[in-house]
């Protein structure tokens, strides 16, 4: 039998399978078709050769929070190793417009935070890691709130002198003079160590002997290190204090811990690496987790907070490495209550 349709039956059920039909490709659309994702620009600079496992921290907590580098996010670097290329690598940051600012060091930081205010581009966050005394270097106004496009991980080299001079006592109990490099070449950093320096180490009957050191950073500098270091006689210093700065920068630390190991010289390292390549021992934050700990801010900070909204942390641990080869070299013996203390001992 033959069904017929009348015409408006027809228009019906021609509207019903463009209606069906339709609904199929749009559901296959939404379904199928992903917007894509936005792709975030953050620029990185980092100040001294040293912090460099805060950048891979940084990025490898950055991955597992879902920012994937090629995907989503793109990173313009700038290694650098004196303040003027910190200023430069900040002005083309401002002009690629990032996203997001990285700035390890307090010197990055304080700078970076200076060009966005002179571009005026405050509307760049900026996220720091090793922020030493953020607010007496100017970075932020207190730990609760930055009080401008900053927020980030802050660290304390000052309050940490009197337990490194502590670990130094019971690890070579007769240390009375105690040597150190004052650079004029430094940054604020060395300036408010060495201040503290000087108030904690009377406190543990110990004289501090400088060693002025004048040429900026580069191959004289290496050269008036080595000559310095070659002329320190038997019994001059008991023991090194490391100061922060450029000049005392990764790049010339092999040389001091050679000559000190020579002169069996015990050394107070500032940062957890100088241990791995032959300083005595060090008690300070770890670095790569510094730039994992910074991530939980940069996260914030992409999704829409304010840096002035997000609290200023400091590490979350500190860490005591010690170097037993270098230890047995230069003739000392560790106690058994400080290695009870140690986070990681290096044996060869």
């Amino acid at each position: 039998m033959d069904i017929k349709f009348r015409p408006t039956q027809v228009l019906f059920l021609a509207f019903v399978a463009i209606i069906v039909v339709g609904g199929y490709f749009l559901w296959k659309y939404a379904v199928f078709t992903k917007p894509a994702p936005k792709v975030y620009n953050i620029g990185v600079i980092r100040y001294l050769k040293i912090y460099d496992p805060i950048v891979s921290g940084f990025k490898e907590g950055m991955a597992q929070a879902g920012y994937k580098e090629g995907i989503n996010v793109v990173y313009h670097r700038y290694d650098v190793d004196n303040v003027g290329d910190v200023n430069a690598a900040a002005k083309e940051l401002i002009q690629k417009n990032v996203d997001l600012i990285f700035a390890v060091t307090t010197v990055a930081g304080v700078v970076t935070l200076k060009e966005t205010e002179l571009a005026q581009r405050t509307d760049i966050p900026i996220v720091f890691a090793q922020g030493n005394l953020a607010q007496r270097a100017g970075l932020v106004k207190s730990l609760e709130s930055s009080g401008n496009n900053t927020t980030g991980v802050a660290v304390d080299f000052v309050g940490l002198t009197a337990k490194k001079l502590e670990f130094l006592k019971v690890i070579k109990p007769g240390v009375k003079k105690l040597g150190y490099f004052d650079a004029a070449h430094g940054d604020p950093a060395v300036t408010f160590a060495l201040e503290e320096l000087k108030i904690q180490a009377p406190k543990f009957g110990i004289r501090l002997v400088p060693y002025r050191h004048t040429s900026p950073v580069g191959p004289a500098a290496t050269e008036e290190i080595k000559n310095i270091l070659q002329k320190i006689k038997p019994g001059e210093i008991d023991a090194y204090f490391h100061l922060p700065g450029p000049i005392m920068g990764f790049q010339n630390q092999p040389i001091i811990i050679n000559e000190l190991n020579r002169l069996k010289i015990p050394g107070v390292w500032l940062e957890l690496p100088s241990v791995a390549i032959g300083g005595l021992f060090s008690y300070s934050q770890d670095l790569f987790d510094l730039g994992r700990q910074a991530v939980f801010m940069a996260d914030k900070v992409l999704k829409g907070a304010k840096p002035a909204d997000i609290p200023v942390e400091l590490p979350r641990q500190y860490f005591l490495h010690i170097n037993l080869r270098t230890a047995r070299e230069i003739g000392l013996t560790i106690p058994q209550e400080v290695l009870l203390l140690t986070n990681k001992i290096y044996q060869e």
